[in-house]
């Protein structure tokens, strides 16, 4: 079995210093990855309610979220050796060849370590912010409109090889499309986190 660890990029531990000792900390002990969340921000009027919690509300700490990828790239600088993941990008955010860059870079930067967890997202108030279509996430993201089409293009800084980060999508998700991996804090999958019945 291999043991990941949050890294504090969410509430008030996100900070640099934390970052570095959780980091260097996990990778000291042996863990075999280090994992980021995205929020991109904190609704006052949620339109949206929250999966995660019984009535609908995000937690606390969800005010202050640093970016997941550059909270990994600043604990790859740090570490040599620990997974760098993250749970999960809402990929529809991001320009697919942008992101893809992003991503080329941490994992180039940090010798092939890039864990990339994706998914949909659920927060229509974030979709708004991003100039996302909430209409049309599930179809995007069915005609592949996903990263890991820059990835496999080789979309890296300066036309450098990739190499090779491991791709996961995830979160919650519709019915026709089950997860590669699972990442939570609940001990086992649901039907309502997998999109089951």
């Amino acid at each position: 079995m291999r043991l990941g660890f949050a890294l504090p990029n969410i509430g008030p531990l996100g900070s640099p210093d934390a970052v570095t000792t959780v980091a260097t900390r996990a990778e000291a002990l042996g863990y075999d990855s280090l994992w980021t969340i995205e929020r991109l921000l904190y609704p006052v009027q949620p339109q949206s309610p929250y999966p995660g919690t019984p009535d609908g509300t995000l937690p606390e700490p969800y005010k202050h979220c640093l970016d997941p990828l550059e909270t990994l790239t600043f604990a790859a600088a740090q570490t040599k050796r620990v997974g760098l993941g993250t749970s999960v990008i809402d990929m529809l955010y991001y320009s697919p060849v942008m992101l893809a860059r992003r991503l080329s870079t941490l994992d180039v930067l940090s010798n092939g370590r890039l864990r990339f967890g994706m998914g949909l997202g659920w927060s229509k108030d974030e979709f708004d912010a991003a100039g996302a279509s909430w209409r049309e996430r599930g179809a995007r993201a069915a005609e592949g409109e996903m990263p890991e089409q820059g990835m496999a293009h080789e979309v890296v800084p300066g036309g450098m090889p990739g190499t090779g980060a491991s791709i996961t999508t995830g979160g919650w998700v519709s019915r026709d499309h089950v997860p590669s991996g699972w990442n939570t804090d609940r001990a086992e999958p649901s039907a309502d986190t997998m999109g089951g019945p």
